[in-house]
């Protein structure tokens, strides 16, 4: 299976529950290697920038815009920093290599 069939793989996990809009997957640390599906048809870009003392992944609404819909930092002493626009669940798994965001429907 190639990384991008077993990130498409994580994707779909569990995408049968109404309240998930979508998901995000990416390698940690890498730009090339993401992928990314949605209920809205939201199409999401993803930035990662090393910035010394810690990697920047920067994930935006759409790809034209610079609206952020979340931020995560992961600091060389294993600190993680995560700002989030909009509700969602972000998990960062340092051993299988990847941060893998769901964004939630809010409650009504």
């Amino acid at each position: 299976m190639t990384d991008a069939q077993q990130l498409k793989e994580i994707a779909n996990q569990k995408f049968e529950d109404p309240y998930l809009l979508g998901r995000i997957v990416s390698r940690l640390r890498e730009n090339d290697t993401f992928v990314q599906k949605h209920r809205d048809r939201r199409k999401c870009d993803l930035f990662w920038r090393n910035a010394g003392a810690y990697w920047r992944c920067t994930i935006f609404v759409s790809l034209e815009s610079e609206d952020i819909l979340a931020q995560v930092d992961l600091h060389v002493d294993g600190i993680t920093r995560v700002e989030s626009y909009e509700p969602c669940s972000i998990t960062i798994d340092p051993t299988e290599n990847l941060l893998v965001l769901s964004r939630i429907a809010p409650a009504s």
